[in-house]
């Protein structure tokens, strides 16, 4: 039994913006850092970035750490991708109608991407801070359920100065993902988190199922010009690879989620 069930986590902005063919991005939060400091429109600056725009979630220094049984102490040295990810967990199984108090016990595993760890970096600068505090494991039934998503969050200019060194970052805060007018991407937070259980037993259990998933296929981009450049070959035989195990012909995909890096180099090699 090849399926699977998703559910959804939360992702949310600081603000919307109703522009056409492109991401909701706002300037830098004060509370971040000081987006003029490290500004700068030239991109051969030192220690500057061609960017003061992003996506940014509300408030994300707030957390209910009662509810989820946590001290006061231990929560002021957690991350806020963990605190999110708490969250983004119990939404997602409260979406699936499945009590977290239910898994007690039970073979359900955890797979989690994070990107970075800006809050560790800042917490440790200072002595003081200091204290004591793929879901192929599905498919060969090593766990009965998983929680799969990730999570980002932008809370020190360093790594936005690393991908604006390398031209990455669209200065103008606007990711026009495969569109002439694309310049670069735009840097952004969130949280997402998902349920993963064998179809069958889904069915069984009478919950809520949003799709299947019929393969789950990675590979490696090989020798390309550069390591920003996607590697055609590869990821065409990784599809073929995909399609074949999930018994699927090509053409009946109606959608596709893609890299979309926003350049004007990487965006027709994706396409």
């Amino acid at each position: 039994d090849w399926n699977f069930i998703l559910r959804s986590g939360f992702c949310s902005f600081t603000e919307l913006h109703p522009l056409a063919g492109c991401w909701p991005h706002v300037p830098v939060p004060e509370n971040r850092w000081n987006r003029e400091r490290w500004h700068h429109k030239n991109v051969d600056i030192p220690g500057k970035m061609i960017t003061k725009w992003g996506g940014f979630v509300h408030d994300f220094d707030q957390f209910d750490a009662q509810f989820f049984g946590i001290s006061p102490r231990e929560a002021l040295r957690m991350d806020p991708q963990q605190r999110w990810l708490l969250e983004s967990a119990w939404e997602c199984l409260e979406d699936a109608g499945i009590p977290p108090v239910s898994l007690r016990g039970t073979e359900t595993a955890v797979f989690v991407g994070i990107a970075s760890n800006d809050y560790a970096n800042v917490a440790q600068s200072d002595p003081k801070n200091v204290d004591v505090h793929t879901c192929e494991s599905i498919w060969s039934g090593q766990a009965t359920m998983a929680l799969a998503g990730g999570v980002n969050a932008l809370l020190t200019p360093d790594a936005s100065i690393g991908f604006s060194k390398a031209t990455m970052l669209s200065p103008t805060g606007q990711c026009f993902a495969f569109d002439d007018r694309a310049n670069g991407y735009v840097r952004g937070e969130g949280s997402g988190m998902l349920v993963i259980k064998p179809l069958s037993q889904a069915q069984k259990d009478g919950d809520r199922i949003y799709c299947t998933i019929r393969a789950a296929v990675i590979n490696q981009d090989g020798n390309t010009s550069s390591m920003t450049v996607p590697g055609v070959e590869t990821q065409a035989e990784m599809l073929r690879i995909a399609y074949r195990q999930a018994g699927m012909e090509p053409k009946r995909v109606r959608y596709m989620e893609a890299h979309g890096t926003g350049t004007p180099v990487g965006d027709p090699i994706e396409t």
